[in-house]
Formats: structure tokens, sequence, C-alpha cells
């Protein structure tokens, strides 16, 4: 049978100190036929498909796209509608996986469908607490971003225009420069900030500290493309590129395709799998679950 290559990203879980969301639980409802519906401006959200299967609770992040549907058609050939009820759209998935005792989202990549923080707002909008999901960085990556002697020197980001306040971190920083980028309206913002390296003020050599959240903040956020940050070495005057989205943990794998569709099965095989691949690259940034912060 035919066979196309999936890419799958990993991320953690984050709420609140003190909540009692458990996301495992909601999965649980949702299994059990209570699935909320989530309208937000043209599509539909919906979680479907939920099954446990070991250590994994699979399901499929289901956007119905109701507005701008695409006409069929063949090279040299002409163009029809789709024949679409009035309650029906298109539907574009992303094949999850969730380990509870990881807290790890396991994400098929779709370009055409949504991305984690997409998933994060169709928790959040449907339930009562704010979630987001992080995404996981190779562990060299972390620990340099993580090592209290490097000082940012500049951070470069290009992002979509922020549409959900809630989501971002408690920085002020962060909150103040999304709200002036709210007011300002546009599509994309680019930002550079640089340090001056030449400078005698020791404040104007390096950026704040700060800036380390707030690219913490643009990297949990699905419009952000472009997320680089340079780091000085105080000590010995060494600089660390560190790339926020390069540097991210992801695997390709191979599933069997029926049609153009793949098969359930063979993704959800896919995504165990995938763990499989990176659990040890995984465990370098969480903590082994013997070995593990809480």
């Amino acid at each position: 049978m035919p066979s196309k290559i999936f890419k799958f990203d990993f991320f953690r879980l984050r709420i609140a100190n003190g909540s009692t969301f458990s996301l495992r639980n909601t999965l649980y409802r949702i299994l059990e036929g209570n699935s909320p519906i989530w309208d937000d401006i043209d599509a539909k959200f919906e979680v479907k498909n939920v099954i446990q299967q070991g250590e994994f609770i699979h399901g499929a992040f289901c956007k119905y796209r109701l507005d701008n549907i695409p006409h069929a058609g063949a090279p040299n050939s002409t163009e029809r509608e789709l024949e679409l009820a009035n309650d029906e759209g298109l539907i574009e998935k992303n094949h999850f996986a969730f380990r509870p005792c990881d807290d790890l989202l396991i994400f098929q990549r779709n370009g055409n469908a949504s991305k984690a923080n997409k998933v994060a707002k169709f928790f959040t909008e449907t339930g009562t607490e704010t979630i987001s999901f992080d995404p996981l960085l190779k562990g060299d990556c972390v620990a340099r971003l993580m090592r209290g002697e490097l000082t940012p020197t500049s951070l470069e980001v290009s992002f979509a225009r922020p549409t959900n306040r809630d989501l971002y971190p408690e920085d002020q920083w962060t909150r103040q420069l999304m709200d002036v980028l709210n007011s300002a309206g546009g599509a994309r913002t680019k930002l550079h900030i640089t340090s001056d390296a030449r400078s005698n003020d020791q404040d104007r050599k390096t950026l704040q500290n700060r800036i380390k959240n707030a690219a913490a903040a643009f990297s949990r956020e699905e419009g952000t493309n472009v997320l680089r940050l340079n780091l000085l070495n105080e000590d010995d005057g060494g600089t660390y590129p560190i790339d926020l989205i390069a540097d991210r943990i992801f695997t390709p794998k191979q599933v069997t395709m029926e049609g153009r569709y793949p098969i359930e099965s063979s993704i959800q095989t896919a995504i165990r799998g995938a763990f499989d691949d990176k659990q040890d690259e995984i465990y370098d940034v969480i903590g082994h679950p013997d070995n593990r912060l809480t």
C-alpha cells in the first residue's frame, strides 16, 4: 500500500500553579461522548476519535472550514463547487496523542489544519482554565537558554498580530508590547532588538534578562515563524546563538495511506513510534519520570 511521511512535534502541557485541570480527564469525557464544539470566527473545532492505547490517549483535532471553500478540479478542466450541506465544511485534521504521565502532547504537523496553540485555545475556550502547550526544545538549547551566566544581546522575532492576550505568560514587558501591537493593527510584525557591545555603559552591553521570558512567550504563539537569540557568556566572552524554531524536537515517520487519507491505526502506530524515537531526547529536557521536579 502507498505511504507518506508525516512529521510530529512534541509539546508539554502548561497550566497555572494550583490548577485542578486534567487533560486526561477531559479527553476521557470526550471518549465517553461529551465532545464540545468550539466556534472560532469562520471555523468550528472538535476533538474526535479518542481512544486509549497503553500510556497514550489518541485523538484527532478537527477543523471544520466553513468559509472560502476551494473548488474541485484538475489542470485544464472546468472547476466545480463541492457539494456540501449548509452546515458542512471541509475537515482538516491533526492526529495527536497525549501521554499523561509526561504531560506530553505528540502532534501531527499539518500546515492545512491547526497548530498546537489552537488546541490549547480549544480546551481553554471550552473549559474553565487557560492552558498552553510549550514546544520542546533540544536539550542543549534549553540548557543554554536557562543558564544564569548567559545574558541576551539580541532578539530577532517575526510573528502574526497576536489575538489572544490570555495565553501570554505573566511577563509585563511582553504583555505591554502585545497591547501596543494590537492597538496599532497590521498583520505581521518583525522585531529586532540588539545591545551595544561597544558601549561603556554596562547596562547597554546586554539586554535585560526579561528578554528570555519574552522569547518563551513568542515560542508559544502559533504565528511566530522566526525566533532567534544571541546570548553572551560574561565569564569567557563567548556568544551562543539559539534558534527557538529550528531547535524544536520533531521527527518524521512513515504512515500507510488508503487513497489520499492516512490509515488511522498506522498514524497511531507512527505517533507512538515517534515518542520511542525521541524518548531519550525528550527526557533530557523534561527529566526522567523517576527523577523529575514536580
